[in-house]
């Protein structure tokens, strides 16, 4: 169990980066899963016409906040209660997340538009994936003004962009290809002629070189990284859009609950 409580702490460290902070308001990198948190929740919610949705929203949230205080006990073996504003903030945070929600199906010009069901799915997904693999890899560049506490903002926006291009290019060829496995095999062959072309520009030509750990070439003297980062940089696509194609059938479902 204490194994377990290490494991989460070391890998959520990061999280805790503090981003503002004042008398009466209080951000971390926390605050972004907050707010993806209470988005994916009140959407669930709209799927599956849960009834006292923001009741059942507030007693999940807080029992978050109670299970991560818990996890800063055991594992850093400290009593530490977190600030009232902390908490507000985070339950504030969530609410905000699922008022975004509510508003964006009821919304007929963007429903009108397929934000809820198409634009959106493609920019939480991309995020979503992007978010959780540049905070745990923590990028350090050689270029001291590309770096960031916390989560490297630099890698973060590029990584963001090559996830929207990636489902974007999935979504086209689905009409041209025919069928998701072909889409998906396409647009990972392009990727990766992208990735080559990009490093090329950012490594070789611009010097722009991530110096945080230990890097070899994939292949060819290409693609610089370590296993980890190999072995992502080779699923990242598919990443991408498997978790595009789970948001799309439930924001679908949690908009058809609305007619």
């Amino acid at each position: 169990m204490e194994d377990f409580i290490t494991l989460i702490r070391d890998n959520t460290q990061w999280l805790y980066t503090r981003l503002f902070e004042s008398r009466f308001l209080y951000l971390d990198l926390w605050s972004f899963v907050h707010l993806w948190s209470g988005m994916v929740i009140f959407s669930l919610f709209l799927a599956f016409g849960v009834r006292k949705k923001w009741l059942w929203l507030f007693i999940l949230l807080l029992s978050y906040e109670i299970v991560e205080q818990g996890i800063v006990i055991l594992g850093y073996h400290v009593f530490y209660l977190e600030k009232i504003v902390d908490v507000v903030n985070d339950l504030i945070t969530g609410f905000i997340g699922a008022t975004i929600i509510h508003f964006m199906f009821r919304s007929k010009w963007l429903r009108k538009i397929r934000f809820p069901v198409l634009l959106f799915p493609i920019f939480l997904a991309a995020t979503t994936i992007s978010y959780i693999w540049v905070g745990n890899y923590k990028y350090v560049y050689i270029t001291t003004i590309l770096n960031s506490e916390g989560v490297c903002w630099w890698a973060f926006i590029w990584w963001i962009l090559g996830g929207l291009g990636v489902i974007a290019g999935y979504i086209r060829l689905l009409d041209i290809v025919k069928g998701k496995l072909r889409s998906s095999l396409t647009v990972w062959v392009l990727y990766i002629m992208g990735l080559i072309i990009f490093e090329y520009i950012g490594f070789s030509l611009l010097q722009i070189r991530e110096v945080g750990h230990v890097a070899t070439p994939l292949f060819l003297n290409i693609i610089h990284g370590t296993y980890t980062m190999h072995v992502f940089y080779l699923i990242a696509p598919f990443l991408f859009i498997l978790l595009f194609e789970l948001f799309s059938v439930l924001f679908i479902k949690a908009s058809q609950q609305q007619k």
